[in-house]
């Protein structure tokens, strides 16, 4: 007759060596599978900022790219971009590359000029094309390049997709249009502000310790604009609107005053 404490230890091992038991236990330590990760998206904020001066950026670059012969022969063949039927460019392998208008001119009667940038994202190098349109004689096509982005201006994340690359696209061209409404005159840029009714005279007058200066830039019965600098908005302007075309004189405090806007 088996004792209980055999008939316990018994138990134990069918317990312990159960197939199901340990099949259990098994799945309980299973490494869920590991998933690539993309990391494009953790640098978006980044990228897109790269995007909004690229084209400041390229127009910079521009010069080192005018020293290099256009890619010909072999060169063109194995690594030149390529521009397929959807007219979108790409690079030898695949890659989609940021389009970055630059120019367009008309050289005669019969030739127009395109110039642009195309911008590997996931390289950081940059080619220019030249495309003259000849009327009845085609499209003649000089690229020159590469050219690399600056260290503190490429782009990071490795893989991109033709969707985010158009959004790079937008995005500079965004910028560009931005660059541009900064270089012109402040009165003038305040004229296409007050036309589109984008200035907005609703903010708090600054207290006068905080202004550093005050000039006339705009006068339109029956209003005066002024182009206040203040301590507090380096590298910005407040505009103030008075109104002077009335038959009180205006005096000295009076006024309404505009957002901040770039100086």
């Amino acid at each position: 007759m088996k004792s209980a404490a055999v008939i316990d230890v018994a138990g134990v091992a069918r317990k312990l060596f159960n197939r199901d038991e340990l099949a259990k236990a098994a799945q309980k330590h299973v490494r869920p599978p590991v998933v690539p990760i993309n990391p494009a998206p953790l640098f978006a904020k980044h990228n897109q900022r790269v995007a909004l001066h690229l084209r400041d950026t390229v127009t910079r670059l521009q010069s080192q790219a005018a020293k290099l012969e256009p890619m010909a022969g072999l060169n063109a063949a194995l690594n030149a971009p390529r521009k397929g039927e959807d007219g979108r460019w790409t690079a030898p392998n695949g890659d989609p590359l940021i389009r970055v208008p630059m120019s367009q001119t008309t050289l005669n009667r019969s030739v127009e000029r395109n110039e642009f940038a195309l911008v590997n994202p996931k390289t950081n190098e940059v080619f220019y094309v030249q495309e003259d349109t000849h009327f009845m004689h085609g499209t003649s096509t000089a690229i020159r390049g590469p050219v690399d982005l600056p260290k503190n201006q490429r782009f990071i994340g490795g893989e991109f997709s033709a969707a985010q690359v158009r959004s790079f696209e937008r995005t500079a061209l965004l910028g560009a249009a931005l660059d541009s409404f900064k270089k012109k005159p402040l009165s003038e840029r305040v004229t296409q502000l007050l036309a589109k009714g984008q200035l907005h005279f609703d903010q708090p007058a600054p207290s006068p310790e905080n202004v550093v200066s005050e000039k006339l830039i705009k006068s339109e019965h029956p209003f005066s604009y002024y182009a206040v600098v203040l301590k507090d908005q380096p590298g910005k302007v407040v505009i103030k609107q008075v109104l002077t075309g009335g038959f009180v004189p205006a005096q000295p405090g009076d006024g309404s005053y505009s957002q901040a806007i770039p100086a």
